[in-house]
């Protein structure tokens, strides 16, 4: 084989690895794109020890978070990027907060981002207690069944 005839294949699977890649890539207004002025913005959240039952598109499992050490605790829906949850511990993480431009139907139109695990704290078992949000939701099911005959 002539040195002429393998620069040519070599340039032709080059080529064609290049097509492959700009052809994964989804482009702006794209379904999954990131804004292209999307800035990630870096926020802080506290992340409780246990997760909860929660229910979303379908049931799942979700954190409990909160943006302020000393505020209410809310079900986060999404992943994070780069970060796995451990039962018995409690979190403080800066994450990115980066806006999906037209996410598809199903999805959130927020992406977050591990930046850093800000503080990892074990959590005695004895000291986690219920969180009010698991408290809520059987309080509001016990409400919803009917008396007994």
């Amino acid at each position: 084989m002539t040195t002429l005839m393998k620069s040519y294949k070599l340039f032709m699977a080059l080529l064609l690895a290049a097509v492959v890649v700009v052809g994964c890539t989804a482009a702006p207004g794209e379904p999954g794109a990131i804004a292209p002025t999307a800035t990630p913005e870096v926020i802080t959240l506290y992340v409780a020890a246990e997760t909860t039952e929660c229910e979303g598109v379908a049931p799942q499992t979700c954190l409990q978070v909160r943006t302020d050490a000393d505020g209410e605790w809310e079900l986060f829906y999404d992943t994070i990027a780069g970060f796995t949850h451990e039962t018995g511990y409690a979190y403080e993480l800066r994450v990115h907060k980066i806006t999906v431009s037209d996410p598809p139907a199903d999805a959130s139109a927020i992406r977050y981002e591990l930046v850093e695990v800000v503080s990892k704290t074990a959590v005695a078992e004895e000291d986690i207690s219920l969180p009010v949000i698991r408290l809520r939701r059987r309080a509001r099911s016990r409400l919803a069944l009917p008396a007994a005959p």
